[in-house]
Formats: structure tokens, sequence, C-alpha cells
């Protein structure tokens, strides 16, 4: 069986009397708070997670991010060889917050294309997926995720189905917010990949030790991830396969991640 966050004291002189008052300096605090949690954002005026179908209802246009009437994006294609597991190659990164595009909202009028692959934020859909393992989810989408701090589970169509169904397991079993999904711009040397706000985790083959580590260095960090405290589901389903469940051993909010995997025989 596979395994698994000055005050200042400050003297005023009025008409009646001095009065000691204890102020929260507003500026001591915005540069605390800069330390730990990114600046929030208006999303480019576009409201999060309430269905318009002039602008994105999880159902409309959905053409826009990706050719849906063909298997390409998630079934590797007959003139294509699969990929053999390969001698261990792990690469971790992570952008600069400054460097992160704006997690602008688009409507579906409008293209979304990243310049990073897989891409560690910037623009997105207003409406962000259910959670769970998905046939194909187009990043356009699962972005939106990973500014709720969500851990999203990339591999390569044509990479080694014993590991994939490994990668999927850990999903499982580490924590509700994820999106699993395939993503056919992972390089054939490190077919698997695991991407939260601002940082990746890119493999030749899926090593336990590395997956457990990233997501709980990195899963819903305030450091990065702006909307880390939304744990709620989103509107997109389309091809959405099997609906992430709460894991044991931890709740809804995923306050436990990954519980007892590497403690135990669980994996």
């Amino acid at each position: 069986m596979l395994i698994r966050r000055r005050l200042r004291m400050t003297s005023l002189r009025s008409s009646g009397g001095d009065v000691i008052v204890l102020l929260l300096v507003l500026s001591c605090l915005a540069r605390l708070t800069q330390e730990w949690i990114p600046p929030s954002h208006d999303h480019g005026g576009v409201q999060m997670g309430v269905p318009d179908n002039g602008c994105d209802d999880a159902e409309w246009n959905l053409a826009l991010d990706w050719d849906f009437t063909t298997d390409y994006e998630y079934k590797c294609q007959p003139y294509e060889e699969y990929i053999p597991v390969k001698k261990t190659i792990v690469r971790y990164s992570c952008l600069a917050n400054e460097d992160i595009p704006p997690p602008i909202h688009k409507c579906m009028t409008k293209h979304i294309r990243y310049k990073d692959f897989p891409p560690r934020g910037g623009p997105h859909r207003p409406l962000w997926p259910v959670y769970g393992d998905y046939r194909y989810v187009p990043p356009q989408r699962w972005v939106h995720s990973l500014e709720h701090g969500a851990v999203v589970f990339l591999y390569h169509p044509c990479a080694n189905r014993s590991e994939i169904d490994f990668l999927k397991e850990i999903a499982d079993l580490c924590l509700r917010r994820h999106v699993t999904t395939p993503y056919r711009l992972l390089s054939r040397d490190q077919p698997f990949a695991l991407v939260t706000y601002g940082c990746k985790l890119t493999m030749s083959h899926v090593r336990i030790e590395e997956v457990v580590q990233f997501i709980r260095d990195n899963a819903f960090n305030p450091k990065r991830a702006s909307e880390y405290d939304n744990w709620k589901n989103g509107q997109y389903s389309f091809h959405l396969v099997k609906p992430a469940r709460v894991v044991p051993g931890s709740d809804m909010e995923d306050s436990n991640l990954c519980p007892g995997i590497l403690e135990s025989d669980s994996i």
C-alpha cells in the first residue's frame, strides 16, 4: 500500500489635558506585515468566485484555454514514446515575490499566456477549480488555486503510469487542497512537478521525501500566497475525475499536512 504557520505608547496633548493612550502604529505594522503577508490585489477589478455569464461561469467559452475536442493534453499520443523512469533529477526553485506577475482576473473573452513553465503565479480565471484529480485542467484555472495556497501536482501524459499513480496517492494523503492534472510542457527528463505560489519542484521520478518536504514548506505559505486562508472549493469542475476529500488526521482547512507520512509505514 502506498504511503503520506510596536505597539508604541504616544502622548497626545488635548484641550482637556494630557491624555496617555496606546496607539497601534500602522506604519510599523505595515512594515512587519510586508515581511510575511504579500500585499493584497484588486485583481483588475474582476470579482473572485462569482459566476458571471458575461465574464466567467466555469462553462462558457472553455475552448479559449484548451481544445477539449481532442485528447492531446491528457493522453500519450500513438507517435510518442512513454518516458522511462530515469536516474534521480530533482530541481527546486522559487521566484522572488516581485518577479511573479500580478494575479489579475481575466474573463473568458481574453487570452492568458505565461512565460514561466509551469507557471508559479500570474493572471488567471476568476473561478478556480474544485479540488481533486482531473483528466485535464488548464493552468489558467489552477494558477488561481496557487494564490489560495494550494499545491498542484503535474505529470507529463507520457510519464510512467506507476509513478503517476504514486504521485496521485501522495496528493490524496497529504492535503485536500490540491489539483492533479497532466501538463505537456514538462520536460521528458523531469516529467513530474509540484507547484505552489512562487515555487516549483520538478523530478525525473516521484521522490516521496522531497515531495512531502516541499508540501510542508510551501503549501498555504502566508509569505507568498495572499489568499492562503481561503480553503473553499471553486466552481470549475470540467473533466474532474475524482473530487479531493479531507485527509484522515487532518481537516477541511488542511491543518495537518501529510499526517503520518514518513513517520510511519503509511506510504
